[in-house]
Order: C-alpha cells, then structure tokens, then sequence
C-alpha cells in the first residue's frame, strides 16, 4: 500500500479526492496544480511546482533541509503549510539555531506526522463547511 493510499484511509469521504501519484508528467502536473484547490505532499520538487502555480499547500515534513528549502517566506507562508515533527513545531521561531540537525538529513521519520494534522489544515484551507473528520 503506497503512503497516498494509507493517508486516504483515514478521510472517510475519499471518494472525493483525486490520489494522480505517479501518474502525470511533469507538464501535466503543472497544469492539474494551477487547477487543484489543495496538494497535499511531502517535501519534494511538487511543493516549488505548487508554490509557482500559487496553489495551497500541506507539506507532511521532516524537517530535511530545514531553512534551506522551508518554510517559505511571506507571502507564500500561509498558502504553503509545513507540518513539522513537534520538536520542530516548538522551535517555529528559532529554525535557524536548529537546522543544522537537519541537514541534510533529519532526526525524525516521516511518519511521525500524525494524519490528523494533514486533516485539521486541509479543512482550513478547504473552508467549505465540509468536515473531512
């Protein structure tokens, strides 16, 4: 089971999102992103891809390559959501003090991103009244 399947398992109306993993080109992928009303990703080439199609944004992160590549400034900063392990979430306002232990390579597995963060801010985003809990 890839990690996209395991994530839509816990969305009880997954029906409803579109899962392309592995299944567009590059010049697809670019299109489908200007038309998408979220991406939800980890932290890879997509989230830049994202960012220059302005579309909003949940990166599931590890905190690899923290201050190099994420989080994005201002104003991109609130269209492009990082959830970060909770080490990284407590020292929001002191990233650079802590990066070096993230580089290249970080002190935590993803998936100790709990699903339920994605949801909560995928719910912010969406703000259709539709609860995806």
């Amino acid at each position: 089971m890839s990690y996209a399947d395991a994530f839509l398992a816990y969305i009880p109306e997954s029906e409803r999102v579109l899962n392309l993993t592995g299944k567009l080109s590059i010049a697809e992928l670019i299109y489908v992103l200007s038309k998408a009303d979220v991406l939800i990703a980890n932290e890879t080439g997509i989230v830049h891809l994202a960012a220059s199609t302005n579309t909003p944004t949940i990166v599931i992160s590890q905190g690899k390559s923290l201050v190099r590549w994420h989080p994005y400034l201002p104003p991109l900063q609130g269209r492009i959501v990082h959830l970060y392990p909770e080490y990284i979430e407590q020292n929001r306002n002191n990233l650079s003090a802590i990066a070096p232990k993230f580089n290249p390579e970080s002190l935590f597995p993803i998936t100790i991103i709990e699903p339920d963060r994605a949801i909560r801010q995928l719910n912010v985003f969406l703000k259709r009244g539709v609860s995806f809990q």
